[in-house]
């Protein structure tokens, strides 16, 4: 199996870091780059108008939008009646359900542009139907747009930072670990200089990956879809799109279990129906091999840099460890992480979360601009904070998913009595208004 090595960090004079680093094209924070891309090119690429309008580009599918078209020699049918989307984050075609909440921020972005023109033509005494929305829009000068788009990109941003520490870290971290790392939301943060936000090796080559064992082998949409037949083939979306969405948190579409068990489609048929790879990819044995490349110690290193008690082969853990190496000190981080149980109401093991918990940590206290950050200069007013944690993963997925009824708590399975699904209408949304008074000239 071809394995590609990833692309060394260089010095300014062009040799090689020694030792090994690697770059990361992507940028470190938490600040919604699979939607606005990670460099300036990037961002006006995705804008309107060369990147001077408000609005992000949309492509038309019966009348309903969708990403933008991107290139189409990323996917596998290239031709020019085919989809292929363009998103902030390049890998936006590699999967439906991952092209669908690509689509999802894509258009939350537009929305609330809409809603905060709305807000500003009533402000002003004028009609806001969305005809006199879009004449706002369309007519009003450069300034006004950067500052609408800007604007706008700040808040879907915090509302991002809320979704991930608010509602998913939790899930996979659980309590205890969410209190040791500090990880809670809810009160103001003091930004720390001292604190390194960049990617750690451990977090992006093994801890991180723990989501590949969650994936799925079937996708239930308006029928069953095997995941092998739908990689880079983003011709799906276009007219199953919301069919996806609702998908994507129906009660029948559960997440496998945390275990070291990857579906047949990843580690069998990866990107095998690419014109590229034929014969199909191990995600699995990619996760390995990009751990050995980029020098991530074993599981023990780990344990023992967190104070935890490092395996030994004499338990049992250690023992079930030694099918894969004479000593554990030599199993790999993403195999033995992904052996572990989960940790108490959480979903990753012992040894990620901890990794996990530190790496969210430092992207918390090292962003100056965090939403919550205490320093009004760079965050938000307590209103307007306040109006930010009101807007849920749920409602993202209502206003742009094409979904009537949806769970409060969308990472978990819909359930008639702890998690009864509830209409759309009922959900709050973020209230604008107190953004209005930025626009009083």
């Amino acid at each position: 199996m071809e394995f590609v090595r990833s692309e060394p960090a260089r010095l300014r004079n062009g040799s090689i870091i020694n030792p090994r680093r690697h770059e990361n094209v992507l940028t470190s924070f938490i600040d919604a780059s699979m939607v606005y891309g990670s460099d300036l090119s990037k961002v006006l690429q995705l804008r309107d108008n060369g990147g001077k309008e408000a609005l992000l580009k949309t492509s038309f599918y019966r009348g309903k939008e969708r990403l933008p078209q991107g290139k189409p020699d990323v996917c596998i049918n290239d031709g020019p009646d085919h989809y292929c989307a363009l998103a902030g984050d390049d890998r936006v075609n590699e999967q439906p359900g991952l092209t669908a909440i690509h689509t999802v921020f894509h258009l939350e972005h537009n929305r609330l542009v809409r809603k905060l023109v709305a807000d500003i033509l009533v402000a002003q005494g004028r009609r806001s139907t969305p005809l006199d929305i879009a004449a706002y829009i369309k007519t009003a000068p450069l300034l006004v747009k950067e500052k609408l788009f800007q604007t706008v990109r700040k808040i879907l941003i915090a509302v991002w930072q809320k979704v991930v520490y608010g509602e998913y870290l939790p899930i996979i971290l659980g309590p205890d670990i969410m209190t040791k790392f500090q990880l809670w939301t809810g009160s103001r943060v003091n930004f720390d200089p001292h604190v390194d936000p960049s990617i750690s090796n451990a977090f992006s080559s093994a801890a991180f990956r723990f989501g590949h064992t969650l994936i799925a082998n079937v996708f239930h949409m308006d029928k069953d879809h095997i995941l092998k037949d739908m990689f880079s083939e983003s011709s799906h979306i276009l007219e199953k799109y919301e069919s996806m969405c609702e998908g994507l948190v129906s009660w029948n579409n559960a997440a496998e279990t945390f275990n070291r068990h990857l579906a047949d489609s990843i580690t069998n048929h990866l990107f095998a129906n690419n014109r590229m790879n034929k014969t199909g990819l191990d995600l699995a044995s990619l996760n390995l091999q990009r751990g050995r490349d980029h020098g991530t110690a074993g599981i023990n290193a780990y344990r023992k840099y967190f104070g935890l008690r490092p395996y030994q082969i004499s338990t049992s853990f250690g023992t079930a460890l030694s099918i894969f190496e004479p000593s554990t000190d030599d199993v790999d981080l993403f195999t033995g992480g992904t052996c572990e149980r989960s940790v108490k109401k959480g979903i990753v093991g012992e040894t990620f979360a901890h990794i996990l918990g530190q790496q969210f940590h430092d992207l918390k206290f090292g962003d100056k601009y965090f939403f919550e950050t205490s320093d009004q200069r760079y965050g938000f007013t307590t209103a307007q904070l306040i109006s930010i944690t009101k807007l849920s993963m749920s409602k993202i997925l209502c206003s742009n998913g094409g979904i009537s009824y949806i769970q409060e708590k969308p990472f978990h399975q819909a359930n008639y009595y702890y998690n009864p699904l509830v209409p759309c209408d009922e959900l709050p949304d973020i209230d604008l208004t107190y953004w209005v008074s930025e626009f009083s000239y």
